[in-house]
């Protein structure tokens, strides 16, 4: 089992650029990350800078993680939708399989999937469409050294999201090739009232990536502040076997009085003491 740290925390909006959160997170103890390439556009032109921090840090890129937009758009009215479709598919998902290749990462994470209309003829559409989808773009990613992990996203409730529910990640595991699909577990389905320790036995065989989170009176804290069995998580993870990346996501509120390197610090600390062993 390997650790790495989620960029997440790094907020793009302040002047602390992509690669000085990699050199912070280095200096904080870890040796791989994982980061949301929506957050960096521009690292798309670029992708030496990436590569070259990645050597003269001695960091490696656990996963790169996408929210999937290509794949909200996939039930949209016309035209939206067939531009959103287009664009994210067909363009820029490519890109991203792309720059995780030029680096010898070979695992990417997609989250995405929103409902429409909440009519079971729209549901069962949505579930077709998102699994043949995700089929098309794993078959693709296998093809070139990577696998492709989809990710149940807990979410606020106004956020319509397919994908959260214990039934619906059984749906959509049902209709996706476990060959080309794998399953991205986020320890925050919780929120959505899922037991995660059952859930990693029950998908054992098809589990490849895992986002640690906590979680205190509803809300994603740094990992150990909340109130979520972890030690009891990676337990259940190492008791079927699990020999793969584990991505740590210290994510919370605005105006959290933590800065980056003190959450990227103290979770390598808690990792090391509790998780680690």
């Amino acid at each position: 089992m390997k650790f790495a740290y989620s960029l997440l925390r790094w907020n793009p909006d302040k002047p602390l650029p992509l690669i000085e959160a990699i050199h912070q997170t280095s200096r904080a103890g870890w040796k791989s990350f994982e980061f949301y390439e929506g957050q960096v556009p521009s690292l798309f032109k670029n992708a030496n800078l990436l590569s070259e921090t990645l050597s003269e840090t001695k960091m490696e890129l656990a996963a790169i993680f996408t929210f999937g937009s290509f794949l909200r758009g996939i039930d949209y009215h016309f035209p939206w939708g067939f531009i959103s479709h287009y664009k994210w598919k067909r363009r820029r998902l490519p890109k991203v399989i792309k720059l995780a290749a030029s680096v010898g990462c070979k695992r990417l994470v997609i989250a995405g999937g929103v409902v429409v209309k909440n009519t079971p003829e729209m549901k069962e559409r949505h579930f077709r469409k998102l699994a043949n989808a995700l089929n098309k773009i794993g078959r693709d990613c296998k093809d070139i050294g990577i696998e492709a992990s989809y990710h149940p996203h807990p979410a606020p409730g106004w956020i319509p999201w397919l994908i959260h529910t214990r039934d619906q990640i059984e749906r959509l595991f049902e209709f996706t090739d476990p060959d080309f699909v794998h399953f991205a577990l986020d320890t925050g389905l919780v929120n959505e009232g899922i037991d995660v320790i059952d859930l990693i036995y029950s998908f054992r065989e098809r589990i490849n990536h895992v986002h640690l989170k906590d979680i205190k009176d509803g809300r994603f804290v740094d990992i150990g502040e909340g109130t979520i069995d972890l030690p009891g998580i990676i337990k259940a993870l190492r008791s079927i076997g699990y020999d793969y990346w584990v991505t740590i996501e210290d994510w919370y509120p605005p105006l959290y009085p933590k800065t980056f390197f003190e959450s990227a610090r103290n979770s390598k600390q808690y990792v090391e003491k509790y998780l680690a062993q």
